[in-house]
């Protein structure tokens, strides 16, 4: 869904070398310069919550199991997750734009750009406190220039 320099690890394939069975889990990990460790799910298709739910929860198992992460309360007190999401068929006039947007009138979602504020689409700030630190929805054109821009100036290490 988005191309970029950046060196994250792809989850999947990650988990999928070593643990069997492979459970659930976000499709990428990647750990900014500052330290701080974000996962990331891409999807194009059809988005039901229980399935993030089951990916943010096998993910948190997973870095406890790896030794990634020292126990769950490091992984929700430290991750930021990022869904970003296909803006062609989640744009801002579908239905579940609509009833975030409503929500978020009320109680006004915010970014890092305080300029700027995000939908909480399919309830992912819900996962804050029990699965992630802070949790963001994103189309893929918010992704790169909010998150894939600004990280790929500051990586040192990004994959050329």
């Amino acid at each position: 869904m988005t191309e970029s320099l950046l060196g994250v690890i792809n989850f999947d394939k990650h988990i999928a070398r070593q643990l069997t069975p492979i459970p659930a889990a976000n499709d990428a990990y990647y750990v900014a310069v500052d330290g701080e460790p974000f996962f990331m799910e891409f999807k194009t298709g059809r988005i039901r919550e229980e399935d993030i739910e089951s990916k943010m929860q096998g993910s948190m198992e997973v870095c406890v199991e790896l030794g990634i992460m020292p126990d769950a309360d490091a992984v929700r007190s430290g991750v930021h997750y990022i869904l970003v999401y296909n803006s062609g068929k989640y744009g801002d006039d579908s239905r579940e734009a609509k009833e975030a947007r409503a929500v978020d009138d009320v109680y006004g979602t915010v970014t890092r750009d305080s300029s700027r504020r995000t939908l909480d689409l399919f309830h992912v700030g819900t996962f804050e406190g029990r699965y992630c630190r802070m949790a963001e929805c994103m189309s893929e054109t918010e992704f790169y220039r909010l998150f894939v821009c600004p990280m790929e100036e500051s990586d040192p290490c990004r994959v050329p």
